[in-house]
């Protein structure tokens, strides 16, 4: 757990962020929902999102990256020193977690079935072509 812990820090801090709901999805549910107003809610749920993943990447740069490097300085830290940064690390990508969720099922209740099989398929396809490519480009 410590070491998934430190992992994702290194991964936010040293170049993990910069994910973006509105830019990955944005085309595809314009192409999927007709409805302009449903397009702008559900525009509008990714951008949330985004939000929170932006906060927790400034939370994980500014205070739990500089908890860890101190700790690690740190030639009495104990155990416990450990687990109360772990445990607020943990806190913090689990309320995350519930955002990410929270707009994922906000999402899903403003689209209808068929367009959000419309969006994953063409989201599916876009991946298989480019995966296509990656593999005609190393051969």
């Amino acid at each position: 757990m410590i070491i998934g812990t430190i992992t994702l820090l290194s991964i936010l801090v040293f170049g993990g962020g910069g994910y973006s709901f509105e830019k990955a999805y944005k085309s595809f549910v314009e192409d999927a929902v007709s409805d302009k107003s449903r397009q702008e809610q559900i525009i509008d749920v990714s951008k949330e999102a985004d939000a929170a993943l932006e906060q927790y990447a400034i939370e994980v740069k500014k205070v739990w990256a500089q908890d860890i490097k101190n700790i690690f300085k740190d030639f009495d830290a104990t155990q416990d020193d450990y687990r109360m940064i772990i445990e607020r690390a943990d806190q913090s990508r689990m309320a995350l977690q519930k955002s990410i969720l929270d707009a994922r099922m906000q999402v899903k209740d403003l689209m209808t079935e068929d367009e959000w099989n419309a969006m994953y398929k063409a989201i599916n396809d876009k991946e298989a072509e480019a995966q296509a490519k990656k593999e005609k480009k190393d051969n």
